[in-house]
């Protein structure tokens, strides 16, 4: 059976940094689109000229531009995306522990948790998103369904996603779904064979929207940034959420929220 339920920083220096971050990332881009224009100014420069690696050839001088603009870019992006999104899972993962840590310990033995954060890929075109996973507790190297990979409109946590609601499915007594390898829509959660396979495991599960919420006032906007699911694998877990997730959605809800602010 399944129930549904249906800070701000406006400081001068972090829009003095947004700024200089958004200049930055615009000027690393022009460099690299004005490489052929620049070329020969710095081919001419003397200690470039007298470079092994150039040998005073425009063309080489131009090819080792690009691979320094390229460089920057390359720093920038880094500095400016991959950085930060490690610090945002430390963090997340640090958090999700210590949520975990107060609940009593035979509870949490029953329980797992994960932080899944939903991002566009290239590669998913224009099917969508897909949940990237950022902070786990609770999880085996003998449970097939670690890192198991999801589009954002797949499983239970794809259903609290699209409709920003929290959603509990408890599968016991459940028959096995089944699905062909293609028609992933002949069940209830849009799976693929291989991953009903991988959480027919599974015996309940709790899954939490995390809302970004923007603006005050009477006309705020609200951001979907991922979910945060709680699940059992065991029929005494499986119990304790059948009865307890009511309790368990508010402070969640807080916790989705704090954490899908952590970018």
């Amino acid at each position: 059976m399944t129930y549904c339920d249906g800070p701000k920083d406006d400081s001068a220096g972090g829009g003095a940094r947004s700024v200089l971050r958004l200049f930055f990332g615009y000027l690393a881009k022009a460099l690299l689109v004005a490489v052929p224009l620049l070329t020969p100014q710095f081919a001419s420069v003397p200690y470039v000229r007298q470079m092994a690696i150039v040998g005073g050839d425009e063309k080489k001088a131009g090819a080792l531009l690009s691979l320094v603009v390229l460089g920057l870019v390359f720093v920038y992006e880094a500095a400016e995306r991959g950085i930060p999104r490690l610090d945002a899972a430390r963090l997340r993962d640090d958090y999700l522990r210590q949520l975990v840590k107060k609940l009593p310990p035979e509870v949490a033995r029953q329980l797992r948790f994960n932080v899944m954060i939903a991002r566009r890929r290239w590669y998913m075109l224009f099917i969508g998103r897909e949940f990237q996973w950022t902070a786990s507790r609770g999880f085996d190297l003998c449970h097939r369904d670690v890192k198991l990979w999801l589009a954002a409109w797949q499983g239970v946590c794809g259903a609290a996603f699209r409709d920003q609601q929290v959603k509990f499915v408890d599968l016991r007594g459940v028959p096995p779904l089944e699905a062909s390898c293609w028609k992933f829509w002949q069940n209830p959660f849009r799976l693929f064979k291989w991953q009903l396979q991988r959480t027919q495991h599974v015996q309940a599960i709790l899954s939490v929207p995390m809302v970004l919420k923007r603006g005050d006032g009477g006309n705020p906007s609200f951001v979907k940034v991922g979910v945060i699911n709680v699940d059992a694998v065991t029929n005494d877990g499986a119990e304790f959420l059948a009865a307890n997730w009511e309790q368990m959605r508010k402070p969640l809800l807080e916790a989705g929220a704090l954490l899908g602010a952590i970018r």
